[in-house]
């Protein structure tokens, strides 16, 4: 894999990277020889890679970031979806625009937000690549408490995805919360709760393969 990157300041707060690369990634085991969607008969995907981006500090606690890239896939290995067997799309257009905004507020308060739009489609055909969303967010906050209590909530957006060819459904868009609370004991022992899909949303990341409702777990982190 060659790859070259080139990164540099402007100003103090201001950092810009260009890189560019021409990875090949290998078809797994599974990819190849699973039992339910194997096919021995793969390619390596080879790709050209584009990128570039910008970070400005806009003070000490608040980082800003913006990434635009494109990747001319050959290869590309994928599958409609469970119980489909994977195959190589001959040519892969993925472009989009990446930014995040990471910030802290007195040492205690931490809040995390990124955006990507991504265009994914085969160039011949310019179907869209199924299950590839135009548009997500992810989001987080925590807070640590004085007393050893911290708190962690993470969301996250998928806009509407579109089903696999000829079908072409569209299988609408999403929001789910997850939430996490820990509290630190003496001798390490850090015991916590963390809900997943905090708001029960019933959503599909594929069709007909609905994702879990709320779950709830308990358990003891150690650290030594």
């Amino acid at each position: 894999m060659g790859k070259l990157g080139v990164w540099f300041s402007l100003a103090k707060p201001l950092r810009l990277r260009l890189s560019t690369s021409h990875p090949t990634r290998f078809p797994t085991l599974h990819q190849l020889y699973g039992s339910d969607s194997g096919n021995p008969d793969l390619n390596p995907e080879q790709a050209l890679k584009l990128e570039g981006g910008v970070e400005f500090d806009v003070s000490s606690n608040l980082q800003v970031k913006v990434d635009l890239f494109r990747n001319n896939v050959k290869d590309l290995i994928d599958r409609k979806g469970h119980g489909y067997q994977y195959t190589n799309l001959n040519r892969v257009i993925l472009q989009g625009i990446e930014a995040g905004l990471e910030g802290r507020v007195k040492e205690r308060f931490n809040f995390n937000f990124n955006y990507a739009h991504l265009d994914a489609y085969e160039d011949e055909t310019e179907y869209w690549l199924p299950y590839s969303p135009s548009h997500k967010i992810d989001c987080s906050l925590s807070y640590a408490f004085k007393f050893g209590l911290s708190v962690y909530s993470s969301g996250q957006y998928v806009s509407k995805r579109v089903t696999p060819h000829p079908e072409s459904e569209l299988l609408p868009y999403y929001f789910v919360v997850n939430l996490r609370v820990t509290q630190k004991l003496k001798g390490g022992f850090c015991p916590f709760v963390e809900i997943k899909n905090l708001l029960d949303v019933n959503y599909e990341e594929e069709k007909e393969f609905p994702a879990l409702g709320r779950t709830s777990l308990l358990g003891v982190k150690i650290v030594f």
